[in-house]
């Protein structure tokens, strides 16, 4: 395998990244007495045969597809079915958010499974649920209620599939903060708008004229060891995660049990993930001042020779680079995200 294929492989998925960020999946578990039960795939409304589903479903399936994801996976757990019964037969599945109109009782269940995944499976899965502050980078916490759509009044999670469809198909260029909802004729609002979002809450807002997404936060409010503040914006985690995959899914295609684990390989991959970030910069998702680069883990590098017996007190760092290290490959990389004009301070002297 030579370099410059793969190079060119990296670049091509960054160039391609904001179409693709535009074009996300929606994830959404029902339960329907009417339709079989099992998984369906829609790609547009006109997929969808009205008599399949009840009326509710067919409703929270259309409104999914409104916010024009590029396909919302159904899981039809049947009417006695459960969330999690869904959820397990999402595991394998490929989607970017989630959303379970009749889980008011399974909300924490469902943010477990999300952050299980998002932490020990490395996955990237999101989920949207109804007022469940899981203070996770993963769980949008939506919090309207009493949501008036042409004489039709939704709870909180009824009108979680709207969210993730908006969610899912938000291009990495844009926010979702005060994305306009115009079907939606009035809405319940916090009380305190700021607290609501200080408090990793996603709902809302009527500005006099029409009603749009408040701004665009998860739920994670106590921002740990390894995090910033930045994780709080939907955002900043969506391009996270386009980076993870584009990443993952080239290394496990390309690299997995095909290529020597030695430094010369090292350096062409790290090379290749550069070039990935330099055209990320170009299209606008990472900010052209960051280092936007990746290195050998030097660190981890070290430690895991010392584990396997090796003196390198008295190695350079370059020869530390350039030892074995069996089928490990430990990277690291700094990269700027590049969030969205949100707040605005503006002074006028007159």
């Amino acid at each position: 395998m030579g370099m410059p294929e793969v190079q060119i492989q990296f670049t091509s998925k960054a160039i391609t990244a904001i179409e693709r960020s535009e074009q996300g999946i929606v994830a959404l578990i029902i339960q329907d007495e009417e339709a079989d039960e099992g998984v369906a795939s829609y790609t547009g409304i006109t997929d969808l045969d009205e008599d399949t589903y009840t009326e509710q479903n067919y409703d929270y399936i259309r409104m999914a597809l409104e916010g024009t994801p590029s396909k919302v996976i159904v899981v039809n757990v049947g009417e006695d079915g459960s969330a999690l019964d869904g959820v397990e037969k999402l595991k394998n599945k490929r989607f970017n958010y989630l959303a379970v109109p009749f889980a008011d009782d399974e909300t924490e269940d469902v943010a477990t499974f999300i952050t299980e995944q998002r932490g020990n499976k490395k996955k990237t899965f999101k989920a949207v649920l109804a007022n469940e502050s899981a203070d996770n980078e993963g769980i949008i916490n939506f919090t309207a209620d009493n949501i008036e759509v042409d004489g039709t009044t939704y709870t909180t999670a009824e009108f979680t599939p709207r969210i993730a469809g908006v969610l899912a198909a938000m291009p990495l260029t844009r926010s979702a903060t005060y994305s306009v909802l115009n079907e939606v004729e009035s809405v319940t609002e916090p009380d305190d708008l700021d607290e609501a979002v200080e408090d990793g809450e996603l709902f809302l807002v009527d500005d006099g004229e029409k009603i749009k997404i408040s701004r665009a936060v998860n739920s994670l409010t106590d921002v740990g060891d390894g995090e910033s503040d930045e994780w709080t914006k939907i955002k900043i985690v969506d391009a996270m995660d386009q980076i993870k995959d584009d990443i993952r899914n080239t290394f496990n295609d390309e690299y997995v049990g095909q290529v020597n684990n030695d430094y010369d390989q090292k350096t062409q991959f790290i090379a290749a993930v550069s070039s990935y970030f330099r055209q990320m910069t170009r299209e606008g998702a990472l900010d052209e001042v960051g280092e936007n680069k990746a290195k050998i883990d030097v660190a981890a590098q070290r430690e895991y020779l010392e584990l396997q017996g090796r003196n390198v007190e008295d190695m350079s760092e370059q020869e530390i680079k350039e030892e074995n290290t069996g089928s490990q490959v430990f990277l690291e990389a700094e990269v700027r995200l590049l969030d969205a004009m949100e707040d605005l301070s503006l002074d006028i002297n007159v």
